[in-house]
């Protein structure tokens, strides 16, 4: 068990925010395949967007609740995240140069996390 703090389990409140994460995926899958049909426009790029955005939102609640954030979830959602805005300006996205944006990407963050918390960590090779 990940612990209680102030008297919130924090293991309870991690699979609330794990379920909210999945419902928000689910409602825009159905409402972009349904606009998709409606008004017969490709809504692949926007599906990739919010993918990235609930990923990060999910994230940023479990940060802004000490809960230890899922770094596969942080990875996909910015990878999702860049390659639907690559995608909606007609480009295509070169993997190592995705793998290389991300991986920067993920130390700044880890860098700017650690100092936040007050603890140092080195990054290990």
């Amino acid at each position: 068990m990940r612990g209680k703090a102030a008297g919130v389990d924090k293991q309870a409140l991690d699979k609330r925010l794990t379920v909210a994460a999945w419902a928000a995926f689910l409602a825009m899958w159905g409402v972009t395949l349904l606009a998709e049909r409606l008004a017969q426009v490709d809504l692949r790029n926007l599906q990739y967007v919010c993918v990235g955005l609930i990923l990060l939102g999910l994230n940023a609640a479990r940060f802004a609740r000490s809960i230890p954030m899922s770094r596969l979830t942080v990875v996909v959602s910015l990878l999702a995240l860049l390659s639907g805005l690559v995608r909606q300006f007609n480009g295509e996205l070169d993997v190592v140069s995705a793998v290389l944006i991300t991986a920067g990407s993920l130390l700044l963050a880890y860098g700017i996390m650690s100092r936040q918390s007050g603890t140092k960590q080195d990054v290990q090779d």
